[in-house]
């Protein structure tokens, strides 16, 4: 009887002594916050995509955060919207991926600003869904009522807004004159129709730490119709073609 206690005294003291973690690891198997609940029945994992409880029937695409609840676009990933392709949505609360990645070729037209003798130091370059977050329809207007500051703080100001779906975002140095035409090439975009692209010329580079623009907002342009916004297919890649791919030509308005 003596033994039994004793190793029974010698399991609950080695048990008592094994290390546990601050936080639950979510998909290990394992209790490690120490509070009797394991993985998806921990309420810190409830957030993980895999213990999401999705809609029956629903199909939210393939991504990181698909399925997840969203109130805004950059709930759905990770990184800057630069660096995520193609860009997950918020679609209906709801982070959803239905398209894939192309690369498009933008040029730009800048006849309308010709004496204007500052330089073009970057461009930034929004596709923006046409459907909002919140299920609204968008436009030019509703971009524009969001994105009039001018200075390098409200570089991010359509991001921030939090109301956009956007399909693809780029900022790319330019370093040219106005009246000069502008080649951007391997725009990243996501596939699909209904959508609008907004572009904004800036007075300084490309930043190396926040790779957003620099400087003060010289102009932008917006497009909302006509063949510029065709929809995009995967047929418009120009990432394996030497450049037989699709160009997006683009009459910027002037200075503003």
């Amino acid at each position: 009887m003596k033994k039994s206690l004793w190793l029974v005294a010698v399991l609950a003291s080695a048990c008592s002594s094994m290390p546990m973690t601050s936080s639950e690891i979510c998909g290990n198997g394992k209790d490690d916050d120490g509070n009797g609940k394991v993985d998806c029945d921990d309420s810190a994992c409830s957030s993980q995509a895999a213990c999401m409880v999705m809609d029956a029937g629903m199909d939210y695409g393939t991504c990181a955060h698909c399925g997840q609840t969203c109130a805004v676009q950059s709930t759905c990933f990770d990184g800057g919207f630069a660096d995520e392709t193609p860009l997950p949505q918020c679609v209906a609360s709801r982070c959803t991926l239905k398209s894939d990645k192309v690369q498009v070729t933008l040029q730009y037209n800048t006849d309308s600003w010709v004496g204007f003798t500052p330089t073009i130091q970057s461009l930034n370059t929004r596709f923006v869904s046409k459907v909002g977050v919140d299920g609204g329809t968008v436009t030019c207007e509703s971009v524009k009522a969001v994105a009039m500051g001018k200075t390098e703080a409200d570089a991010p100001q359509i991001e921030k807004s939090g109301v956009f779906n956007l399909r693809g975002f780029d900022v790319s140095s330019a370093g040219v004159q106005g009246g000069a035409k502008i080649l951007e090439p391997f725009v990243n975009v996501s596939t699909g129709d209904n959508f609008l692209i907004w572009t904004e010329f800036w007075g300084g580079k490309r930043g190396t730490a926040t790779g957003l623009p620099t400087g003060n907002r010289y102009g932008f342009g917006c497009f909302e119709t006509g063949p510029e916004v065709a929809a995009i297919t995967k047929a418009d890649d120009c990432s394996g073609d030497a450049g037989t791919c699709r160009t997006i030509k683009l009459t910027m308005p002037g200075p503003q």
